[in-house]
Order: structure tokens, then sequence, then C-alpha cells
């Protein structure tokens, strides 16, 4: 045709062919970096390896800077783990295949990383293999993060030990389980056994600086508050027992000689011998128990090591206490930073979240998580989730799937296609786990919003005043269990009106079914008082559900709601 116009459906000019190639590769190009992935293509005729800046950049060259040979890759690969990777590429190569690696290399200036290479070996048309294709991005943050949660997870199997080896301790010392509780029993189980007439017990403080009693009986008042904290560089038998790390008997006869700062406390108290035991678990101190008898002026070796070995036992018991709470801590303060934060403010939306652990220490971690995340063109992805299972496993799971919803939401937000890239990612990574989800993306400016449900709990659209309504959206099995493309469901919010997703702890009960505690929660719904701002509205219903129930499973809500709210209610009344 004269004026140069392809008719419809017909191939384009070269030159338009070529403009619509380079778009393409410009899109998959950034694509690539939004995702941290640098590609390289190897060459295998010629030996020549191409990396693009962003390969270069991790593995610490600058732009240009890698020398382009297959040594110099080989060069980059971590001593301990080259042979493995060589062989590795070595024989995707020969097999004609993929490959996905984790292996760690050694950038120009020393510092160690960690990297995950996807590869495809090319062929040639005589289907040789010709080289190969692939990406790579930087996983050091992940791997420390796993590593981390499994330090912890054998931290708590070293406690769990730790309190089966307690079993054999007396049946009063092993039902103490605060400090002050071992403590006092230490302290009355010597007194009863020894017939001593005094005992205190002193803890090394946090800072390792002096001792303060927190048991006494059988002393002066006046004296338990004179030493009621000693630095552990004075002299005294408490003192010198916990820097020798041995018991020291001291008659009151030899205080004059070896403590004299003792010798009017000791003629006021009345005793007579003074027996000083280190508490102590293997290479730590933990404190010390001081004895005070009336009625002798010398202890036996029996005695004595009677008197150790209940110490001992206690010490034992004092350290898993102090583990136990310092394990709850760990655990509770982890559980924070895995969750989301702040939430993002929503352009003519309110937005309010609830998270409850449920059970005790390590098992605070959990796999529920929710998260709202901000994306390029001004809409809002909302995703909650829960990982079945607890402790330290669902939680590697839960991080590693919300950090893989962050980045399947920021490179395409469709809802169908995140949750079928979240299959595959299950079925890769994490085969043997149940995981269900709600993920939605919302328009604020339209006030819609299309969902995609994989296997878990309805959404509840809240009117105040009203019951709330369950929407039952188009339901999907769960992650990684789909058998083809994963269907959506649209929904229009209105103003006065809020849409809340949730994880099975809010409503599942042992004693009730699943469609009763589903009834209950709508019916909640219609009790929360009408002009609560959205958090408190939330709180308000979380309360009500959850009061009187076991801290046995983890609440997660998320709740939305266009402005202005409580609207209808108020035009209502």
């Amino acid at each position: 045709m004269g004026d140069g116009s392809v008719p419809e459906g017909g191939p384009l000019p070269p030159a338009q062919h070529r403009v619509e190639r380079h778009r393409v590769e410009q899109r998959l190009q950034l694509a690539l970096q939004a995702g941290g992935f640098g590609t390289w293509v190897w060459h295998r005729d010629t030996g020549r390896v191409s990396w693009d800046t962003q390969l270069e950049a991790i593995f610490g060259f600058p732009p240009g800077g890698f020398p382009g040979t297959y040594q110099a890759w080989r060069d980059a690969l971590h001593p301990e783990d080259r042979d493995r990777v060589v062989a590795h590429v070595a024989e995707a190569t020969r097999a004609g295949g993929t490959y996905d690696i984790r292996h760690r290399i050694v950038r120009p200036d020393g510092e160690v990383r960690w990297i995950q290479g996807l590869g495809q070996v090319t062929l040639g048309p005589d289907g040789e293999p010709t080289g190969t294709i692939g990406c790579t991005r930087d996983v050091t943050t992940e791997m420390m993060i796993e590593r981390r949660l499994v330090d912890i997870a054998e931290e708590a199997m070293l406690a769990v030990a730790r309190a089966e080896r307690l079993q054999a301790v007396t049946e009063q010392l092993a039902q103490a389980r605060a400090s002050q509780d071992v403590t006092r029993t230490l302290a009355d189980q010597v007194r009863q056994v020894l017939g001593a007439s005094g005992a205190a017990v002193a803890l090394l403080g946090k800072r390792g600086g002096n001792l303060r009693v927190v048991t006494a009986s059988g002393y002066p008042q006046d004296a338990v508050d004179r030493f009621a904290a000693v630095p552990l560089t004075a002299s005294t038998p408490m003192t010198d027992s916990a820097r020798a790390g041995t018991p020291l008997v001291v008659a009151t006869s030899e205080l004059p000689a070896r403590y004299p700062d003792l010798v009017e406390w000791a003629g006021r108290s009345g005793h007579r011998l003074l027996v000083a035991i280190p508490l102590q678990v293997p290479e730590r101190l933990l404190g010390v128990l001081l004895l005070a008898f009336d009625d002798r002026s010398a202890i036996s070796t029996d005695e004595l090591q009677l008197a150790t070995s209940i110490a001992g036992q206690c010490s034992q018991a004092l350290d898993r206490a102090r583990l136990i709470d310092r394990l709850g801590e760990v655990a509770s303060t982890l559980q924070e930073g895995l969750a989301p934060g702040l939430l993002p403010r929503v352009p003519g939306f309110d937005v309010a979240a609830v998270y409850r652990a449920g059970g005790e220490e390590m098992a605070y971690l959990s796999g529920d998580w929710y998260d709202v995340l901000p994306l390029r063109d001004g809409r809002f992805a909302l995703a909650i989730g829960d990982v079945m299972g607890r402790g330290v496993g669902a939680a590697t799971t839960m991080t590693r799937i919300r950090t893989a919803v962050r980045a399947y939401a920021w490179d395409d937000p469709d809802p169908a296609q995140v949750m079928s890239r979240l299959d595959a990612f299950i079925v890769r990574e994490a085969p043997d786990e149940f995981v269900t989800m709600v993920y939605a993306v919302l328009d604020p400016g339209r006030l819609r919003l299309e969902a995609a449900n994989a296997g878990h709990l309805p959404l509840v659209l809240h009117t105040p005043g009203a019951p709330g309504r369950l929407l039952v959206l188009s339901t999907d099995p769960p992650l990684g269990l789909a058998t083809g493309a994963r269907s959506t469901s649209m929904l229009d919010l209105l103003p006065g009106q809020a849409l809340l997703l949730f994880t099975d702890g809010l409503v599942e009960r042992r004693d009730q079914d699943i469609d009763t505690r589903l009834t209950a929660l709508t019916d909640a719904c219609g009790r929360v008082p009408a002009r609560l701002p959205l958090p408190a509205a939330l709180d308000h219903l979380v309360q009500e559900l959850t009061v009187g129930t076991p801290p046995g499973d983890d609440v997660t809500a998320l709740m939305v709601a266009p402005w202005p709210i409580r609207t209808a209610t108020a035009g209502a009344a």
C-alpha cells in the first residue's frame, strides 16, 4: 500500500518490528531489575561470558569490569563451593536442561555473598549444547534470616533437653518455675537438710559487677540490708567463693584475720560458722548460697557435698527459668520483627489491623500474616494468609511467602497472576506446607476491589449497625494445589461499609463448627458501636469473639473502609 500501512493482522514492517522487539526487551530488563536479577550469557564455542551491569554489581565489579571469561566466573566462586557449582553446571550442560543453585561468591574486595543462579542450557540446530543463559540474584539476606531461625530452633531444642533433665530434681524444686521460687526452694531445702540457722541467696547482677541478695532467712535485717548488694571485688565469703568458683568454709573465730569487717556483725548474730557455695552452670556463675550455723564450728565433707549437690540442682533449675524468660523475649521480639509494621496510608480509606499471638515461648512464632502494599499505579494490594502449624517452621515459610507476594505484586499485581506465581513458588519451595490466602487489589478512586481466594475463609462486609455479610468469593484450592488458572471476583465498596479479612484464629473453636462461628462473627458485627473509629471497631469485634477463650491460636484481622465511615448509620439516625 502506498501509505506504508499494513493490513490488520498482517506482519509488522521490519523497522516497526525492531522497535517492538526493543520495547519487549526493555520491559523484560526492567522486570529483572525490579526483582534484583542480573543476567548472563555463556557461549561455549568461544568461552565468552557476557554479564549485564546488574550482575556485575552483584559480583562486586564496576560496570564493564568483569573480564568476560569462564575462568573469571570460576575464580569468583567461593573456594568451598567451587567444585560443587562447576559440577552442577557441567551436569546441566551435558543433560541440556535447566538448573537452579544457591552458593557463595567472593567479591573482589573479599566480601562473601550468597547468590541464586537460574540457568537454561542453549542448544544448537544439531541439539548439542551451545552455552547457557540465565539470571542471578543476591539472596544473602534470605540466607541470614533462615540461618537465624535455625539457630533459634536449636536453642529451643537445647532448652527442651535441659527441661527434661530437670525432671529428676526433687518434687518441690520441679514445681518451682520463677527464679524467686527456685532461690526460695534452695534456701529452704538446705536449711532443713543441714539444720542451718540462716540461708541467703545472692545472684549475680546482669552486668556481672555485684551480688544482690534475693532471698534471706535467719539473718538480722540490718545485716541483710547492709549486704543486699556487694561488689564482686569486695572481700567477703560470698564474693571470694564466687570468684574462686569453689565452696568456702569460714569459722567466726577466723573472721578477725580474714574478714575483719564482719567481726561486729558475727558477734551480734551469734553465728559460729559460715559456708558459701557458688551457684553455677558450666563456665558461668549465677550467684552464691550463704549458710550460717549457730551450733557448730565445722561442717563434714558429706554435708558439704550434699549442700553442693542441692545447690547444683537449683543452679540448673535457676538457669532453666531464666532461659525460658529469655526465649520468650527472643520469640516475641522476632515475631514483632516479622510483622509488617506501620500500615501505609490509603487515600480515601481507613485501614486497621490486629495481630494477637497465641501459645507460649517459641510457639509465639506463627504462620499468620497480613500486608498492605502500595502499588506503582496508585492502587493497593491487600493480603492475608495462614501457614498451617506454629513455631519456627511456620514462621520461616510465612516470611518467604510474604516476601514473594511483595515481589510478585510489584511486578504484576493482577490477583490471578500473583496467585498462580505463588502456586509455583509453593510447589518449588515449600511443597509440604498447607497455605491459605486472600489477595486483593484495591482501587481507591473507584472503590473497587478485585480479589482471589486460595482456600481461605470468606471475607465479611460490615455495615455499621447491621449484621455482617459473608462474601463467598470464588474460592480456589490452597496455594500449590490449583490445577488451572486462578479465578477472581470483583466487589464495589460503598462509603459507610468496611471489608474484614481475617484468619481462622478469630472464629475457630474446638467445640463449635465453623458455620456456627462464622454466624457468631456476622452477628458480632451488628453489635459494634456505630460511631467507633475503625481501629476501635476492629478491636471491639476481636475482643467480643475471643473473650474467655484460651490463647491457643493466633488472631489476625485486617479491615479497610472508604471515607466517610459510618455515613449510612448517621443518615439513618
